[in-house]
């Protein structure tokens, strides 16, 4: 018998991916402490709690409208709590464009600051997964800035997660989205959120 690890028996990624891209955004105007951390992490538990979410969420990970809804909290309580409103955008939902393509203009994006973009993948290394980008090197892989400290995987490695996929939940496959073929990394299209602090003069307009 093995103990358990951190994260293993439940699916808060999602929770994790929204408070580390909201530092991302943050970086260079306001460290978040490890106080702000354990705060900013009981808002959005409270929240899902509130929402009668938790179990779904401890069980079976976090859908695409549910981690639109946590990130539109952390946009909140950014606001609230340290002055800077953070806009959410997913242009990528219906993009005919390629993941290498993507990745490109995702990366390009990041390099401005204020800026971040959380991911959702899934591979053998760490299955059903949301994340935030960090960057993508030269080399095309794309790192993570990641609360399961996964360092990231090789773009051309990567492929769409099918649409309309019909997931299947099951006791091994708790979130219910198909493992992808060995050596590859599924990415999701709906699973890319850009977020973006306001100039200040534009928020407080």
């Amino acid at each position: 018998m093995k103990a358990y690890t951190q994260g293993e028996v439940d699916y808060f990624c999602g929770v994790y991916a929204v408070i580390n891209a909201c530092r991302r955004v943050l970086r260079g105007t306001k460290h978040l402490s490890y106080n702000d951390g354990c705060l900013f992490y009981q808002y959005l538990m409270q929240y899902l709690i509130d929402q009668g979410k938790i179990s779904e969420v401890l069980r079976h990970g976090t859908d695409y409208e549910l981690i639109l809804r946590l990130a539109e909290q952390g946009s909140d309580y950014v606001f609230k709590t340290f002055g800077v409103k953070i806009t959410l955008d997913r242009p990528y939902d219906k993009t005919s464009k390629s993941p290498e393509a993507v990745t490109d203009e995702i990366a390009s994006f990041l390099k401005r600051g204020g800026t971040s973009c959380i991911i959702r993948l899934n591979n053998r290394d760490v299955g059903d997964h949301w994340s935030v980008i960090e960057e993508k090197t030269a080399g095309g892989k794309i790192k993570l800035f990641d609360s399961y400290a996964y360092g990231g995987f090789p773009v051309k490695k990567s492929i769409w997660l099918p649409e309309d996929l019909k997931l299947k939940q099951t006791e091994d496959n708790p979130t219910g989205v198909p493992k992808p073929p060995k050596g590859m990394t599924y990415l999701t299209k709906c699973g890319l959120i850009l977020l973006t602090a306001e100039k200040r003069e534009k928020a407080e307009r």
